[in-house]
């Protein structure tokens, strides 16, 4: 987190998609891990499954719709966690469709 502070980078910065992308994933798991759960939950339904759809990246919006819906259910929001993971699982099922099951 130093090195990405210290180059002053921030959500608006990097103009390559595929970076801006990356960086964005970073953040996210830096709110995660840093238990800032608030932050997580708005950067990945705000920022990063937004520019993950748009580029088809499904794995990846499963991955992270998966940890937020464990999210959701430790904090005892169970239906939001079983509509999240439903979109979890809606995503991969887009991956076998992409590459023909």
């Amino acid at each position: 987190m130093e090195i990405v502070e210290n180059k002053k980078l921030n959500i608006n910065s990097p103009t390559n998609h595929i970076f801006k992308e990356a960086y964005i994933e970073f953040i996210c798991l830096v709110h995660l891990l840093d238990e800032n759960y608030e932050d997580f939950e708005d950067y990945v339904l705000n920022q990063l499954i937004p520019s993950l759809e748009a580029t088809d990246n499904y794995f990846e919006s499963g991955y992270y719709f998966g940890h937020l819906g464990k999210l959701y259910y430790e904090q005892e929001r169970y239906k939001e966690a079983a509509e999240i993971l439903n979109k979890a699982k809606e995503s991969y099922k887009k991956i076998n469709t992409l590459f023909g099951e």
